[in-house]
């Protein structure tokens, strides 16, 4: 039993449903740093909020580690972030007042000046933090902290898969972050929070509502009459003779299973989930028939796409992965395989 089949039975977390983070993300850049120690080394503590040493950190990216914790007689692997403290969440999170106090400059870069340009010692600094951050807003304690935001599942060049924590779990809530705030401290890295904002039910279908857009806006799916309303999207839905395998085992299974793997393929700009099944058609071997959403799936219009993702998906799974085309005949979409 590994670990993911230990918490899915504690009720920690679904195994079956994933949420991923991609590096290429246009809007902020994310780096995954392979060691904890490292990972440490770019905070700066800046003072300590009732007798917790406070750490944040002003990257112009976001940090993403692992944190090997034991749990039991395992070691889980826990994803742990923080987003960086710039210029513009110094005025985006902090009261006003702070705000006159700390000119428009990046917050652990060394030297603060005032806006009359004097020097602002870090002791009024680390004040001011401690005065605002007990004040401040909610988001800001969520975000800029060291924090666990899920387990993780996987790591490869473009993406980090990580299971959310669920509201439902083995005993109490209480005896369960007794447990990881133990863990966590024995660690040595007792300043990294346990944030329990982040426990909550997950749905996978969140996850892929971007990518859905995108899919959309490109005209890379078949929707109902070309309309772009989300609502009016109408997927194919998952045949009852499929049930639902972890990705690591598709390629070994006799019966008939379905996955979801999300990647980026070449010449488009954002990772999509591909919906993945075997023994289809009267035939053997693994198939790629569109973008997964959930219990259903978006047939692919665009061959390319369709074509370049099941090759790398191929790649991946180490066995061919053959792409379906939906075609139109009469009335409805009917499947073709792609040789």
């Amino acid at each position: 039993m590994n670990n993911l089949d230990m918490l899915d039975q504690w009720g920690w977390i679904n195994k079956n449903a994933f949420l991923w983070w991609d590096f290429n993300y246009p809007k902020e850049e994310r780096r995954f740093i392979k060691s904890i120690d490292d990972f440490v080394k770019l905070f700066e503590k800046v003072g300590e909020i009732g007798g917790e040493e406070l750490y944040i950190t002003n990257t112009d990216y976001i940090p993403i580690t692992n944190l090997p914790l034991r749990i039991g007689k395992q070691t889980v692997n826990f994803m742990v972030t923080a987003r960086p403290f710039t210029n513009k969440e110094l005025t985006q999170y902090f009261y006003e007042d702070i705000g006159k106090k700390i000119s428009f400059m990046p917050i652990i870069e060394g030297n603060y000046f005032n806006k009359e340009g004097n020097l602002l010692e870090q002791k009024l600094l680390n004040k001011e933090l401690h005065t605002n951050i007990k004040n401040g807003s909610k988001e800001f304690t969520n975000h800029f902290f060291p924090h666990i935001r899920g387990i993780i599942r996987e790591v490869n060049n473009e993406s980090i898969f990580y299971h959310k924590i669920y509201n439902t779990f083995w005993g109490t809530m209480r005896e369960r972050d007794e447990i990881l705030d133990k863990a966590i401290n024995k660690s040595g890295f007792g300043f990294i929070k346990l944030m329990s904002e982040f426990y909550m039910v997950h749905d996978v279908v969140e996850a892929i509502h971007k990518s859905l857009d995108y899919c959309v806006k490109e005209n890379l799916i078949y929707t109902v009459n070309g309309r772009r309303n989300i609502r009016a999207r109408k997927p194919e839905i998952i045949n009852d003779s499929f049930s639902y395998i972890e990705y690591e085992k598709i390629k070994f299974s006799k019966k008939l299973n379905y996955t979801y793997y999300p990647i980026l393929v070449e010449g488009y700009a954002e990772t999509i989930p591909f919906f993945i099944c075997n023994n289809s058609y009267g035939q053997k071997g693994l198939f790629n028939l569109g973008v997964y959403s959930g219990d259903r799936f978006y047939p692919i219009k665009d061959e390319k796409l369709l074509i370049e993702s099941s090759k790398k998906l191929g790649q991946i799974f180490g066995e061919e992965v053959m792409p379906v085309m939906y075609e139109h005949k009469k009335v409805k979409l009917e499947p073709k395989i792609l040789k």
